[in-house]
């Protein structure tokens, strides 16, 4: 693989995106509170996912694996956070960490998908 990468369109995270937010209508309309939830959490890490894929993907893969642990750490932080404390009225919570932990790690785990997939379609025979 070479040192230079060209960066990644972040269609797979605007796809998430838009499926988080028709599941999260469907789960109003069915009255669904933890669905509606989930819903919420995937729309927050698609979305904060294709805006950090811009200049994540255009970086090594080592530097991505790096990211995904990172962030992966910091959404399963948050989550438990959320669980946690879930119920207190706080306007800047430490939940942040966990949306931007859970968007890094979403952008990374899908730019390294994405090159796996292109070097095997590439056919390096």
């Amino acid at each position: 693989m070479s040192s230079t990468t060209t960066m990644r369109a972040p269609w797979p995270e605007v796809a998430l995106l838009s499926l988080g937010l028709v599941s999260g209508i469907a789960a109003g309309r069915l009255g669904a509170e933890s669905w509606a939830t989930a819903s919420a959490w995937l729309c927050i890490f698609s979305a904060i996912a294709a805006i950090v894929t811009v200049a994540l993907s255009s970086m090594r893969s080592g530097t991505n694996l790096v990211a995904l642990v990172l962030g992966s750490s910091a959404a399963v932080w948050g989550v438990l956070w959320f669980f946690d404390h879930g119920d207190e009225p706080y306007i800047f919570s430490p939940i942040i960490v966990g949306y931007v932990g859970g968007g890094l790690a979403l952008s990374s785990l899908l730019t390294l998908m994405y090159r796996v997939f292109v070097e095997a379609t590439s056919g390096t025979s």
